[in-house]
């Protein structure tokens, strides 16, 4: 714990504190107190600061993450206003994404979910279900539409529907999904897989199904 009180002798000494962050396969990296619990409510949590006042100099305090090193300079680099995440392959950023939900960084997690939709191609099952997690209806329209490029996806249908992907949605957007297979399906000829141009169709049933739901 970190042992400082919020008065104004102390002040300054409070912005120039530091914490020592310590991932799991590199070095620890220094880091503005003030800084991380400005972005991280678990991190403000763990640093609590009491109203007691004391003169005295503090001893680092190091704390060690289950982060990789890589992962962690990201994060430091965006809460210090840099755009290096724009620049990470799709597995680290969807790593990102879960990275700021264990440590409660809204603002950060915001920011890197925008980026998503450039990386839809990528695994647009994984990016469909961040959408219905996060309720982001636009980008679960471009997951649809890609629904038919990916190996994971491609072969959905009503017929065809993988139960394990059940758990992974959200349920209005699951049932949005469905709806939207069962509109574009031809009923008549259960086997037959869909097109791309299929799917295209499919987005859009689910987004008019969606839209009826959240307006309920």
């Amino acid at each position: 714990m970190l042992n400082r009180s919020l008065s104004s002798s102390n002040l300054h000494d409070l912005l120039s504190m530091e914490v020592a962050l310590k991932p799991s396969d590199g070095d620890a990296i220094n880091i503005k107190v003030h800084l991380l619990c400005s972005h991280s409510s678990v991190f403000k949590d763990m640093l609590t600061i009491p109203s007691s006042t004391t003169d005295k100099t503090e001893e680092e305090t190091t704390i060690e993450l289950d982060i990789i090193e890589a992962d962690l300079k990201i994060i430091f680099d965006m809460m210090n206003g840099g755009e290096d995440f724009e620049k990470v392959e799709p597995i680290q950023l969807y790593s990102l994404i879960d990275l700021c939900d264990k440590y409660d960084m809204d603002g950060l997690r915001d920011r890197l979910l925008i980026r998503v939709t450039r990386h839809v191609p990528y695994d647009p099952w994984r990016a469909f279900c961040l959408a219905s997690h996060y309720d982001i209806p636009i980008l679960a329209v471009a997951a649809i539409r890609q629904f038919g490029l990916h190996e994971k996806t491609q072969q959905i249908t009503l017929w065809n529907f993988p139960p394990l992907l059940c758990s992974e949605t959200e349920p209005r957007y699951l049932s949005s999904l469905i709806h939207g297979l069962y509109s574009q399906t031809d009923h008549r000829r259960p086997k037959d897989l869909f097109s791309v141009r299929g799917f295209e169709s499919v987005s859009q049933s689910f987004s008019a199904r969606l839209n009826e739901i959240r307006s309920i």
